[in-house]
C-alpha cells in the first residue's frame, strides 16, 4: 500500500506450497480480524512464479488472497486517505479464515474496516 522497502517473505497458498512474495515490513504487521498478517514460514516449495500482488488476476500466475481495508477510525498515516480503499494480500490460510467483512483491522497504527475478501487464484 505504501511506498516503502519491499522485502522478500513467504505466502502460503491455499493447497499448502509456499511461494517468494515481495511486501513492505508494514503489511506483515497488519491486524486483519484479530490476527496478525505475518508471513508463512519458508523456505519456499515453489520456485517460480513468485505471487503476483499487483498484476492483473488474468495474468498467469499466483494471485493471493486479499482484503480490501478502508482506515475509519483517527488520522490516516501519512500517503494514505481516510474513507478511501486499499488492497492487501493475505499470507495464510489461517489469518483469512478468522477476517470476516467488516472485521476490525489496524494498519500503521490506525484502525479501519475490511470491506471485502477476494480469494486466491492460480493460473
Amino acid at each position: 500500500m505504501s511506498a516503502g522497502v519491499f522485502e522478500l517473505y513467504f505466502y502460503e497458498t491455499n493447497g499448502g506450497l509456499k511461494s517468494a512474495i515481495r511486501l513492505q515490513p508494514e503489511t506483515i504487521q497488519a491486524v486483519l480480524g484479530g490476527a496478525v498478517n505475518a508471513s508463512a514460514t519458508g523456505p519456499a516449495t515453489v520456485g517460480s512464479p513468485r505471487v503476483r500482488v499487483s498484476a492483473s488476476r488474468r495474468a498467469n500466475g499466483i494471485h493471493p488472497r486479499t482484503v480490501t481495508v478502508r482506515f475509519t477510525t483517527g488520522t490516516a498515516p501519512t500517503g494514505y486517505a481516510m474513507g478511501q480503499t486499499y488492497t492487501l494480500p493475505v499470507l495464510t490460510e489461517t489469518v483469512w479464515d478468522g477476517i470476516t467483512d467488516g472485521a476490525a483491522m489496524t494498519y500503521l497504527g490506525t484502525t479501519g474496516t475490511v470491506v471485502s475478501k477476494d480469494s486466491e487464484k492460480i493460473k
